[in-house]
């Protein structure tokens, strides 16, 4: 079981800051196909404008005149425009990714000493755990060394059944584990997906945005580049959450393992029998923990929506995760 310092893997951030780089290259795709229309959509506009002022049907008036201009440069400058959004953006998540950082490496101790105490708890285990003398006197007597034969029998059989407990344990967590990497990874994978699809076709949303019948399409492409981009702060602020549960877990089930090492006598042997035949609350808040931030990084597409309206994107992460989820159940059938 890795430690909770290694439950985001540097090499794999770095690996998605590369591919972020490189998806961003595409960014300047469309943009002469959008200055072409930008050009198309004004001379029409300004035409449909002169119209209607030789009619008489409108009045003259200079800012109508000059949105069109200014929605042209924007698509003209589409690289700093974007730098424009993106820095605040991710001043924001580096933020949430230092304090992440802090509390993960504070935490990590505290996951180091959970594995020293069970290590503890299974050694007192096999320590405290008398022969299991099964034969009379008559029967001993008749059959010399079979009582320490039957009292290694006893102990090989305590040994093992602590340690399928703490192999089991260790798979369940690394299952738990997995499943926490995974949803954060594809959120993180989402941000820099649908940001860069975004980014690509973002110049001919502002393009279309000249004729008055689209006027509002740059306005709906900013919210939800803006909210695609909150992804990666939210995220961060979802994990910080979840930690701080993991945390309060692990402080739980040490608690719980120093109980038990700590309990001297018959009752301390009864505790840790008990302990190898069922399993405790404090056992399990580490892995609900775990999967409760899981969970969690679901709903940061729909928590960002909360900010500005960007509907369509958290509804196409949601898509995709209910198609992947019965993809998954179709192949564990």
């Amino acid at each position: 079981m890795e430690e909770i310092l290694h439950l985001i893997d540097e090499n794999v951030l770095n690996e998605l800051r590369l591919l972020n780089g490189y998806l961003r290259s595409y960014a300047s795709t469309f943009i002469l196909d959008a200055q072409s229309l930008c050009a198309l959509l004004m001379l029409i506009y300004f035409s449909v404008k002169s119209y209607a002022l030789m009619t008489g049907d409108s009045k003259f008036e200079v800012l109508p005149l000059l949105r069109p201009f200014g929605l042209t440069m924007v698509v003209i400058l589409w690289i700093p425009f974007l730098s424009l959004i993106d820095d605040p953006l991710n001043a924001l998540e580096e933020k949430a990714k230092d304090r992440f950082v802090n509390q993960r490496v504070e935490i990590n101790d505290l996951f180091i000493r959970r594995i020293q105490l069970i290590t503890a708890v299974n050694e007192r285990i096999y320590e405290e755990t008398e022969p299991l003398n099964q034969l009379d006197e008559t029967n001993s007597s008749m059959i010399p060394g079979m009582d320490e034969i039957i009292g290694a029998m006893g102990r090989a059989r305590i040994l093992i059944q602590a340690k399928l407990k703490l192999i089991l344990k260790e798979l369940l967590e690394m299952i738990v584990v997995i499943f926490f990497k995974v949803m954060q990874y594809l959120l993180l994978y989402a941000k820099i997906l649908f940001s860069n699809m975004l980014a690509i076709i973002g110049p001919l949303s502002f393009a279309v945005s000249i004729i008055p019948a689209f006027r509002d399409s740059y306005i709906q492409w900013i919210s939800k580049y803006v909210g695609v981009m909150l992804y990666g702060m939210f995220g961060y602020v979802a994990m910080i959450l979840a930690l701080t549960h993991v945390k309060v877990a692990i402080i739980k089930e040490n608690h719980f393992y120093e109980t038990l090492l700590n309990t001297p006598g018959e009752q301390g042997v009864r505790n840790l029998m008990a302990y190898l035949g069922g399993v405790n609350v404090a056992e399990t808040s580490f892995l609900v923990a775990l999967v409760v931030g899981g969970i969690g990084m679901i709903c940061v597409p729909i928590i960002s929506s909360w900010v500005l309206h960007s509907g369509s994107t958290s509804q196409l992460f949601n898509k995709a995760m209910g198609t992947a989820g019965k993809a998954v159940s179709v192949i564990t059938k």
